[in-house]
């Protein structure tokens, strides 16, 4: 029997996608005419999918021209033993199909998909009628926030529970607690695919409908307490009836006793130190004179030993559920302020609606949801397995059932040494398991499925590595050796697997730094801009790479958090040497702009308490010599955290502040205040941006701060990327490749701001009370704490978790370089993975641990093509003076005709052919509709029915507005189609002057358009400021 679920372990830069794209291809080929439409590939981005489209057209399309040399003509002609003139006319033949049903072609993320799994069954799941499925996950996580906050404030019950979360939650994070990004945080976690199961748990068992009762638990935590008070209050009597003190004990004030009494006097569990348990083996505690005392006193120790063994482990155990306690609290407060939201705005979160198919899936053995769209896919693709979550999973597997037991195929391809998105709920271990399932939450079901998937399976590797050059391939299989055995069984196994040969014909080369332990050890904030090693490496390499020859656009800084690349780009400003980021959800602000900008929002919201804080917080960090202790006092009033006010007066006369000034002249002022440097790219284009939208909307516009917010967020995007320096976040790198890296890693234990929190089981039988099924906890908190060895098992099993990620994180991180490669490696006692790694290093590259050493193989190499000339750029070292647009915070503002080119091309997708103004002007949005005036509108209208309607001589029966379409591997989108009967009419608005380039457009549109509608095709463009028009024929 042919195996028919195919597993690909595709190393980084293996051809992964190639593969995808080769096996999709097969299955489309295999029958042009609805091949695709069988074929159902799932990737996890956008960005993924839209390639994974693009390369399926553009193949078929090179494979259907004569004579075709595509890369994929052998192994497809190979495959189907047919000729090439066959195999071109299949993919002629399923191109044509494509593009005439495209809707139906297959590929999309996970998310989409499910969207488009769940509509039809609205009803079954419990959903209203005209629900909205909503991704936009981090909004809804800060609307929630703000409406707990908000009733806090009204109701005494929500109130009690907010204080005493805030209470526990600064106590696990041991330092000054921001409320409303906490309690988004948590709110996060709750939403988490990490969560799922642990709230539905939570949901079936009723705790979130009527709370837990831990009435129970804590009496049995204080009865525990009691009996330790009385042991205490035992050696007390004894001591004093004896007269002793702590110099009659053998060791006197090294014993331990005085320890172990302030321990049993408090209630606690004591801990025997090392001299303790030798007096307690010995059964000898005082000094010479005193050995009658010995065997009363041995016999209280005694018995406190016996209640460590019989209660001491409980006792740790249930002091911190009590603690924890409160998240429940929070968890159900949360669940009801969602559901009260979700009736509100008819919306419903895709994270949600995933845990229902769960739940109709536990409840179906057979589900019916998956039975009605199965059907319609006999083959299945996943990219990026190893990211699938276990709700994810548990939901494809029916239908992946489904295609096996019908002979369809089923493709997984991933990498586990890439799974880097736990925290998002990726679980690698269904890739590494396979063809095992976890039987959880399903067991029943799973058991079922493992024998058919254990017949149809086939695993295969890809070896070769076609991204790097062979040193860095060499050097990174080495490492993955190195570092496997550290993860144990079976992941060891598959690490070791992943050994690559290098395809390239270059070198490459590795450059490997190990700084001195000291120094390495600074301390940082983000405005900190030190002459640490991690910048001196930092600025040493990126100027031997630019002296190579190697542009600066070719280099990419890989960082573990934003914090770090705001840190570096500032150190590489002061150099005179200019940078950008490819992140696209990092806001490029240097402390002084957060700072201004935290001063403005409080300006706005002065009874505002937390951004009142936030203003203060980021002066601390722009101007650490200021003292804020007593103004921050002098602002409040010591009541409950959640109620207390604070004298909002005091703030406004600290900072400055004057309700009459402009919000540019209030930054300069701020600026003069507290001496910020004015001199800078960055100043100066953020109050370009702030006068430009106060001279259209007024000084102080409500919309003020939600410009400065979004508006930099989305031009951002456009910041100019040419002959700058990279910067990226790891997580944001993964597949991607960049000619030279550049890696100074940082201890990653400082970038993880906020402890992590998980859900916890709770053993049944050792509470004794009322069965609660899980609970969060902060795994810092709970580490070292939690002897209770079923606890001590979970927290030992995040840990593992927390190092498979950090290795995974390195891996990913160090393939991603294809020429270049330069590492700064610290030593690092507070990171396993990372200290392991400095260890392999050393030990392989500098036996003799020199200090400050650097190893190197190879020599700098760059793309044949890219060398830079050398009057092409100077960097300046050591320039104090930012160099020209060297670091833009924020693009300059598109230009005013751009808006109005947008707005034209918005209100021409509104026409209808034919239709008087007022029908035309009815059917505008207002938004769109208060833009212009109505004469300006009429003109508009006027124009385009002299322009547009003689061309339409029949009615039109349907109209795409800005459809995409895909043809000869571009991505066409006409402004409009009109269709009729006999008749395609494709439009194109231009607002500038004709170019020839409008004509070659538009025919592009119209070949595509004649492929796609079969009928006659004619183009027009349209010219609103000449308003004139060009007819272009059918092709």
């Amino acid at each position: 029997m042919d195996k028919n679920l195919i597993v690909y372990n595709a190393s980084a830069g293996s051809g992964k996608t190639y593969t995808l794209v080769l096996e999709y291809l097969k299955l489309c080929l295999e029958y042009p005419a609805n091949g695709f439409k069988r074929s159902l590939a799932i990737t996890f981005t956008n960005k993924a999918a839209e390639e994974l489209a693009t390369r399926v057209i553009s193949s078929l399309t090179e494979l259907s021209k004569p004579n075709s040399t595509h890369d994929y003509l052998d192994s497809l002609t190979k495959h189907f033993e047919i000729s090439e003139l066959e195999l071109q006319e299949r993919a002629k033949e399923a191109l044509q199909n494509i593009l005439h049903d495209y809707s139906n072609l297959a590929i999309s993320t996970i998310d989409s998909f499910t969207t488009k799994l769940l509509r039809p069954f609205a009803l079954d799941l419990g959903l209203p009628p005209e629900y909205e499925i909503s991704l936009r996950e981090k909004e809804i996580q800060k609307e929630i926030a703000k409406r707990v906050l908000r009733k806090s404030i009204q109701e005494k019950e929500i109130n009690d529970v907010i204080v005493r979360w805030i209470e526990q939650t600064a106590s696990n994070e041991k330092k000054t607690l921001k409320i409303g990004s906490s309690l988004e945080r948590f709110i996060g976690l709750y939403f988490s695919e990490n969560s799922r199961f642990s709230v539905l748990e939570l949901k079936n068992s009723g705790v979130l409908s009527k709370g837990f009762n831990g009435k129970a638990l804590f009496e049995k935590e204080k009865a525990i307490r009691e009996q330790y008070k009385e042991l205490g209050k035992q050696i007390l009597e004894f001591m004093k009836l004896n007269a002793l003190d702590i110099d009659h004990f053998k060791g006197k004030s090294r014993s331990g006793i005085i320890g172990l009494l302030g321990n049993l006097q408090g209630g606690s569990a004591p801990v025997f130190t090392s001299n303790t348990e030798k007096m307690f083996s010995n059964g000898e505690y005082f000094q010479k004179g005193l050995e009658s005392l010995n065997p009363e006193f041995h016999n209280i120790l005694s018995r406190v030993d016996d209640l460590n063994n019989t209660f001491g482990k409980d006792l740790i155990l249930f002091e911190e559920l009590n603690k924890n306690l409160i998240f429940i609290d929070l968890a159900r407060i949360i669940d009801k302020e969602l559901e009260q939201y979700n009736r509100e705005t008819n919306t419903v979160l895709l994270k949600q609606i995933s845990g229902r198919i769960s739940e109709i899936i536990e409840n179906n053995p057979t589900p019916f949801i998956f039975e009605r769209i199965g059907a319609r896919y006999s083959n299945i693709l996943i990219d990026e397995f190893q990211d699938t979550s276990v709700i994810q999973w548990q939901n494809l597997l029916p239908l992946i059932a489904n295609c096996l037991s019908t002979n369809g195929k089923v493709i997984l391809v991933g990498d586990p040494k890439q799974a880097i998105y736990r925290f998002r709920g990726g679980e690698l271990m269904q890739m590494v398991s396979l063809p095992d399932i976890n039987p959880d939450p399903y067991p029943e079901k799973n058991k079922l499925l493992k024998p058919l998937l254990a017949q149809s399976i086939k695993k295969e590797g890809l070896k070769s590595n076609f991204r790097s050059g062979k040193n860095i391939v060499e050097f990174n299989n080495s490492l993955l050796q190195e570092l496997a055995p550290f993860l144990g069984e079976p992941l060891s196994a598959y690490y070791k697997e992943g050994i690559q040969q290098a395809a390239q014909d270059f070198p490459g080369m590795v450059r490997v730094f190990f700084p001195d332990d000291g120094e390495s050890k600074a301390n940082f904030t983000s405005s900190e801009i030190g002459e640490t090693h991690y910048e001196n490496f930092l600025k040493s390499s990126v100027l031997d790479a630019h002296a190579a020859g190697v542009p600066l656009s070719d280099i990419c800084v890989l960082c573990f958090s934003k914090k770090e690349i705001i840190r570096f780009r500032n150190f590489l400003e002061k150099e005179g040497i200019p940078s950008t980021t490819a992140d696209d959800d990092l806001l490029l602000l240097s402390p002084d702009i957060l700072f201004f900008r935290k001063v403005l929002e409080f300006k706005t919201h002065p009874l505002n308490r937390e951004k009142a804080f936030d203003a203060l917080n980021q002066l601390k960090i722009i101007s650490p010599q200021i003292d804020l202790q007593k103004i921050w006092l002098d602002v409040h009033e010591q009541q409950t955290p959640i109620t207390k006010n604070y004298k909002s007066e005091i703030l406004i006369d600290f900072f400055g502040l004057d309700y009459s000034r402009e919000p540019a002249h209030e930054i300069i002022q701020l600026s003069e205040r507290f001496l910020i440097e004015t001199q800078t790219s960055t100043f100066s284009t953020f109050l370009e941006l702030i006068n430009n939208y106060t001279e259209k909307n007024g000084s102080w516009s409500p919309g003020l701060i939600d410009f400065l917010s979004n508006e930099e967020d989305e031009l951002r995007k456009n910041e100019s990327r040419d002959n700058a320096v990279q910067f990226l976040t790891m997580h944001k790198s993964k597949g991607l490749d960049f000619q030279t890296v550049i890696l100074p890693l940082l201890d990653p234990s400082k970038n993880k701001s906020n402890p992590e929190i998980a859900w916890m089981k709770t053993p049944r039988e050792s509470l004794i009370v009322d069965y609660l099924p899980s609970i969060p906890v902060s795994i810092k908190k709970m580490d070292g704490l939690l002897t209770h060895e079923s606890h001590a098992n979970f927290v030992a099993d995040q840990k593992h978790k927390s190092l498979i990620d950090d290795t995974n994180l390195l891996y990913v991180s160090l393939t991603r370089a294809v020429r270049n490669l330069c590492i700064c490696a610290p030593k690092n006692k507070s990171n396993e993975i990372f200290g392991f790694f400095r260890g392999i290093l050393e030990r392989k590259l500098n036996p003799d641990e020199q200090v400050n050493f650097t190893y190197q193989i190879g020599e700098w190499s760059f793309m044949e093509g890219r060398k830079i000339e050398e009057s092409e750029y100077s960097v300046t070292v050591n320039n104090k003076k930012p160099t020209p647009n060297s670091f833009p915070l924020i693009p300059h503002m598109h230009s005013s005709a751009s808006k109005r080119g947008e707005l034209l091309h918005e209100l021409f997708g509104y026409y209808i052919p034919g239709s008087s103004f007022d029908g035309y002007h009815k059917k505008l949005p207002t938004t769109l509709a208060t833009q212009i005036t109505t004469d300006e509108l009429k003109e508009f209208h006027q124009n385009l029915a002299q322009l547009l309607d003689a061309e339409l001589t029949e009615p039109v029966e349907q109209t795409l507005v800005e459809r995409e379409f895909i043809h000869e591997n571009e991505i066409l989108r006409p402004d409009r189609i009109d269709i009729s009967q006999n008749k395609v009419l494709v439009s194109d608005l231009k607002t500038g002057q004709s170019d020839a380039s409008h004509i070659n457009q538009i025919k592009a549109y119209l070949r595509c358009a004649s492929l796609v509608f079969k009928k006659e095709t004619l183009g027009v463009l349209i010219y609103t400021d000449s308003k004139e028009k060009v007819l272009i024929h059918e092709y």
